[in-house]
């Protein structure tokens, strides 16, 4: 595990992002599938499966943080997320442009936005802090 936070930070959260974006996105794609384009369902099935997986990606691969804390944070984080895609995306949807498609708009400024949430706000680290915190 040494190894794997040798590896710059950024470029850590580049590469879980993208196994998290590509999951993220089927489960989307599914769901949207499934309810014939409906919104607030597809973006709600993405949260739920991307707050449990996309926590334990990014806290152990990226941030080498897991605690109750920086789950609630991340919780909250990820409703604020939500959000701001729901808002965009029923935007996009008004504006003619399929669900999908719509969707991959997003995530090109979802990804950046999410990195500074998450390393600004969620996995806080204090000085000296260096080890998965439990509290």
């Amino acid at each position: 595990m040494n190894r794997i936070f040798a590896v710059p930070q950024i470029v850590r959260f580049l590469l879980v992002g993208v196994l998290n974006t590509a999951m993220g996105f089927a489960v989307f794609a599914v769901a949207a599938f499934l309810t014939q384009g409906n919104i607030a369902i597809s973006l709600a099935s993405n949260i739920v499966v991307g707050i449990f997986f996309n926590f334990l990606t990014y806290g152990l691969g990226v941030f080498n943080s897991l605690g109750k804390v920086q789950f609630l944070k991340f919780v909250l984080a990820y409703l604020s997320l939500y959000f701001i895609n729901y808002t965009a995306l029923s935007f996009l949807r008004g504006h003619g442009l399929n669900i999908y498609l719509a969707q991959l708009i997003n995530i090109v400024y979802l990804a950046p936005l999410s990195y500074l949430i998450f390393n600004r706000l969620v996995f806080v680290r204090r000085a000296g802090n260096v080890h998965v915190s439990r509290s």
